[in-house]
């Protein structure tokens, strides 16, 4: 077992989640490449930490973003393999092999976010592991185990008019990890997570939440549902309301302006980067700017729960070194947190693979939040929000990914009604789940 310690309580051992775990501990050659999957709120990162916490299998953990791989003090899958951001697997001679004995000790490779794993990067990976391997079975003999929602926010494409596209759509079917050749090659066992721990007081909203996931609504049963929740007036500061913008543009121009509002003097607290941190991988603000009274978004989860990722508040008292803040009616000072960037690197006096510090990243753990984009809110829980879907969604799974990050209906509220066009459902992901469950 190569993982460090996560800072969580204990988690609720269900007799799925004991299904799922006797899956991940079978013999790697029993299951070579495994799914795990689920609705929003299943608690599949959960797991994830959890077994890769205890497993004692040698395993890695990756993820295919950034700021996903800080969040479960991972490694990207990019820096892991040392890839470029554009077609690997059709660059094959520039694709480099891992040292010798990181791969003899390697068992398990665990990515997490596997919606966003586009089909050349596992391509590239399967090739790399059977090269450095020296091994010509899928990933080298290797197990990969991805946790993810095909639902949610798909891979990121090349632009349609960069020639890059049309080039890629030559070689795949699509750009999710199941239309990769390696996949053809091996058989991949799917596991879905289906106890829902989000919406777990109602269960209607759940319901409705899987007929948008799967595109199985109507436009009535929308009007019926969602579409009478509409508000025109944006929530105040003294709700516990955040809005979620589907731009970068809707939710940092509010920010900005609900700031500038503010009466009183504004701070600004400057992070501390050490090491090799990736400015572009920070999990908070490099400028952090506050005004007393500024809404706030909580971005760890404190030690002595007192707060949690994503639990929403208002700045209390700032001074040039200490910030304090309400949360749920208490008053809290908040100290810097720390993020670190690793990566995995060969011990040869462990002879294990371990993760290696190789930068920091301190600042306060809270961002401004009168909105943030719903690609941020990926992973998040809130009691209320509002949801502005502006021009309209414009990518697969974005309007379900929104609405699933709120406990409950009664917590939403919209901007604008949401239409069925704003229902957008990748239907190669549907041919996928049609043909594992041979429907």
């Amino acid at each position: 077992m190569v993982y460090t310690h996560f800072p969580e309580k204990p988690i609720e051992i269900t007799d799925e989640l004991k299904d799922a775990l006797a899956l991940l501990e079978a013999p790697a050659e029993q299951h070579p490449l495994i799914f795990i999957t689920g609705k929003a709120g299943t608690g599949k990162t959960t797991l994830l930490r959890f077994f890769a916490q205890n497993t004692p299998k040698e395993a890695i953990v990756l993820a295919t973003t950034g700021l996903a791989a800080i969040q479960i003090h991972g490694q990207t899958v990019h820096s892991f393999f040392h890839l470029k951001p554009q077609l690997n697997l059709l660059d094959v001679d520039n694709l480099k092999k891992l040292p010798r004995r990181v791969v003899d000790k390697l068992e398990t490779i665990i990515v997490d976010e596997a919606s966003m794993l586009r089909a050349d990067v596992l391509d590239a990976m399967d090739h790399i592991l059977r090269q450095s391997a020296h091994d010509k079975r899928p990933f080298g003999g290797k197990q990969l185990i991805l946790f993810g929602d095909l639902f949610q926010l798909p891979p990121i494409e090349e632009e349609r008019d960069s020639g890059l596209f049309d080039l890629f759509h030559t070689y795949y079917q699509s750009p999710y990890f199941f239309d990769a050749r390696v996949v053809s090659k091996t058989r991949i066992e799917v596991f879905e997570l289906t106890r829902i721990f989000r919406q777990a007081e109602d269960r209607g909203f759940a319901l409705l939440l899987n007929k948008i996931r799967e595109n199985k609504i109507t436009q009535p049963a929308l009007d019926a549902w969602l579409n009478k929740k509409i508000d025109l007036r944006e929530p105040t500061d003294q709700e516990n309301t955040i809005i979620l913008s589907p731009t970068n543009i809707g939710a940092s121009g509010r920010n900005q302006y609900r700031l500038a509002q503010l009466p009183g003097e504004e701070f600004v607290y400057p992070a501390q980067i050490d090491g090799d941190f990736k400015r572009k991988n920070a999990p908070a603000e490099s400028n952090l700017r506050l005004k007393r009274g500024a809404k706030i978004m909580m971005l760890n989860n404190d030690i002595n729960d007192y707060w949690v990722n994503g639990d929403i508040g208002t700045v209390y008292e700032l001074g040039p070194d200490f910030i304090k803040v309400v949360l749920k009616g208490c008053v809290y000072q908040v100290e810097p947190h720390v993020w670190e960037d690793i990566r995995y690197e060969f011990n040869p006096i462990t002879q294990r693979l371990e993760p290696v510090v190789k930068g920091f990243f301190k600042q306060y753990p809270l961002k401004l939040a009168w909105a943030i984009t719903i690609h941020k809110s990926q992973g998040l829980t809130f009691d209320n929000i509002y949801l502005d879907i502006g021009n309209g969604a414009f990518a697969p799974g974005q309007t379900y990914v929104a609405l699933s990050r709120c406990r409950s209906l009664q917590g939403v509220k919209l901007k604008k009604p949401i239409s069925q066009k704003d229902i957008r459902c990748d239907g190669r992901v549907v041919q996928f789940f049609n043909k594992v469950y041979g429907h």
